[in-house]
């Protein structure tokens, strides 16, 4: 029986026994995801995410409002919204919204961290916000934050297939890792070294099209044959000197580029880039165009620029577009270029010369073109107007037409200025390689390198490089990377840094077939 008045004390061993249970309560209170959090790729974010690939933002935003709403407990959202954020940095070039990912990503990357399962989602997720972030970062050149943050995603990706090796959606970012390993500038090897970070473009290219391979068997990731297909479209244009090769990636297009906004962006694009002028107008008209998809006025850029390769003067509606609508920071002082260059092909001189002062004014983006358009305007020279056709004409893929202008241009060489003359082997060299004359090309490449090592232009270097592709495909190992090797030492103010990046990429896959 109590006592009254006596304080009772509790047992002990009672309250060593509850103490667990408090201790877990109160992080239960504080902290719910300790044990509701988990990761559900499921079919509702399957949706989702391939909506946003296909620039249908707002409509991937609200399978996943309801997914949130109904499954709360699910992170994987997080990631897909991630995506959005990172395809409106990628397109819209607004720093605002780099500062919104940066600062979303911060939390998105906890949440999915304190998930405990052991579930192959988790680092690719997170290896998967690192790539897309490093990715929005080089649009505004923070070179040194976008490499620490490949370093991330590299090291999750690599550790997740380690542990997972049938998991298909590392791939994807991996394949795309590898390639760009194989071509980092010099002064970022450092983190490749540091992370032990291997790879090559061949990598990368083969990873990526096993993966498209793997995935006809798959219709669980239909979502990784979008972003497979972006990825390589990159690395065909940039990494791989191939034009026959990168065609190939092409027909893969053709389940998706009809009503896919991202995918028509890619497949144009690679047209434009290995000279399919005529098929990247066709893509480009068939481009979807309601309000549901996210705007990309960068197309009509690239509409103004497959219209002018063939002298259409009809570009000019494009590229004002363009200028009227997109306020990012890229293209916008080449298009207004381009405008001054129609004026020019129409025999307009006046308003040429008027349109290249607006140019000198303009502050240019970080795209190579725009730096040129600028020299071009501070220069105060009138193109060539023949070899202005010529090289628009080459750029369109139409080669004969191009080799009809350089041959009547060839009668008066002699006029021609140093510059000009330089501009004239060089275009012929690029003429005579596209049309298959590879010996009559190395010659014209090794008159424009041997003359023009130390001119600001950058003719020279890329013969140099040009002649090297020549060689690596002629499977003149030693002689490629003598090219290669004498394209790194020039330095061109013009188109250096994409010069260069083809030229290393150049030397690493010698490297890696050497092995």
């Amino acid at each position: 029986m109590m006592r009254k008045g006596v304080p009772q004390v509790f047992p002990f061993c009672i309250f060593t026994k509850m103490r667990k249970w408090i201790i877990i309560l109160f992080l239960i209170g504080f902290h719910p995801f300790v044990w509701s959090q988990s990761l559900e790729l499921n079919q509702r974010c399957r949706t989702a995410l391939e909506e946003i690939l296909a620039l249908r933002i707002e409509k991937g935003r609200m399978i996943l409002k309801i997914e949130q709403d109904e499954n709360p407990s699910n992170k994987i959202p997080l990631l897909i919204e991630n995506y959005a954020d990172f395809l409106k940095v990628f397109i819209d070039e607004n720093r605002d919204d780099l500062f919104h990912l940066q600062s979303q990503k911060r939390d998105r990357i906890a949440a999915i961290e304190a998930v405990s399962e052991q579930n192959p989602l988790k680092n690719w997720a997170l290896g998967s916000i690192y790539l897309q972030s490093a990715f929005a970062r080089t649009k505004f050149e923070e070179h040194y934050a976008a490499a620490l943050e490949i370093r991330k995603a590299f090291l999750l990706l690599e550790s997740n297939q380690v542990e997972f090796p049938s998991f298909l959606p590392d791939r994807a970012g991996l394949g795309l890792i590898y390639a760009l390993i194989g071509s980092v500038p010099p002064q970022y090897q450092w983190v490749v070294k540091i992370a032990s970070m291997k790879g090559s473009v061949q990598d990368g290219r083969a990873m990526l099209y096993s993966l498209l391979e793997a995935l006809n068997d798959q219709s669980d990731y239909d979502f990784l044959h979008q972003e497979a297909l972006f990825f390589l479209s990159f690395i065909e244009m940039n990494l791989n000197p191939d034009k026959e090769k990168a065609a190939q990636l092409l027909p893969m297009f053709r389940f998706f580029d009809q009503n896919n906004l991202l995918l028509t962006y890619a497949k144009a694009n690679l047209e434009v880039r290995i000279g399919r002028n005529d098929a990247a107008l066709r893509t480009l008209a068939k481009r979807p165009s309601s309000d549901e998809y996210l705007k990309f006025h960068y197309l009509d850029y690239l509409q103004g620029e497959a219209l002018l390769r063939k002298l259409d003067t009809i570009a000019q509606n494009f590229y004002s577009s363009f200028l009227k609508n997109y306020h990012g920071r890229n293209y916008r002082t080449d298009a207004l270029r381009k405008i001054g260059w129609i004026a020019l092909i129409k025999g307009d001189s006046l308003t040429y010369a008027s349109v290249m002062k607006k140019v000198a004014s303009e502050l240019p983006g970080q795209v190579e073109t725009d730096h040129q358009a600028v020299r071009e305007a501070d220069a105060q020279k009138f193109p060539h107007v023949d070899l202005l056709k010529a090289r628009l004409f080459f750029d369109g893929g139409y080669y004969v037409k191009a080799k009809v202008i350089m041959l009547k241009i060839e009668k008066q060489v002699e006029n021609l200025n140093e510059d000009n003359l330089l501009e004239f082997y060089y275009r012929f060299g690029r003429i005579e390689h596209a049309l298959g004359n590879t010996e009559k090309a190395k010659e014209y490449y090794h008159y424009t390198y041997s003359h023009g090592a130390r001119s600001t232009l950058y003719f020279a270097a890329n013969a140099a490089l040009m002649a090297g592709e020549i060689s690596e495909l002629d499977g003149d190992t030693k002689q490629a990377t003598a090219l290669y090797k004498l394209c790194l030492s020039m330095k061109p103010e013009e188109y250096r840094q994409g010069i260069h990046l083809k030229a290393k990429a150049g030397l690493n896959r010698l490297e890696k077939e050497s092995e």
